[in-house]
């Protein structure tokens, strides 16, 4: 069984591990890997650098932060008055745009990263698998 943190923590774990078979078969499994971690990053900075840009123009814009606590406050409206939600309504309006913005990235980049480390495990399993069938090959050739 392989070492999922391991997977997960560095691009690199295959090439080190005792069940990923030959070296072709851990170097095609740590491409696999470094092109999931790539990928992600490259998500993880288009995430962020959006959310950046949106709390930009909220924090500069009043309409547009005026907006979305309008948006906010009849939403929570239908709520029961519990001291979150009072305090929540009470707040400013670029407070209220602001949470909305970040709840909405954070739930993103959440996402993102959840996909990633599922792909990484199924990328693992994948050579995990093939070095057992070609080991399984390898004996029922050699006998």
């Amino acid at each position: 069984m392989s070492n999922v943190t391991g997977t997960v923590m560095s691009g690199f774990y295959p090439l080190v591990a005792n069940d990923k078979g030959d070296i072709s078969n851990r170097l095609k499994c740590t491409k696999e890997q470094m092109t999931n971690r790539a990928k992600t990053f490259l998500q993880l900075g288009l995430v962020s650098a959006g959310s950046s840009a949106a709390s930009y123009g909220v924090f500069k814009s009043s309409i547009a932060s005026k907006a979305i606590a309008k948006v906010v406050d009849k939403a929570l409206g239908i709520l029961p008055k519990t001291t979150v939600v009072q305090k929540i309504l009470n707040a400013s309006p670029m407070t209220k745009a602001l949470g909305v913005v970040g709840a909405i990235s954070m739930s993103l980049l959440a996402h993102i990263i959840t996909k990633s480390v599922y792909k990484a495990g199924q990328i693992d399993q994948k050579y995990t698998d093939r070095a057992k069938m070609e080991a399984k090959t390898k004996d029922v050739f050699d006998a």
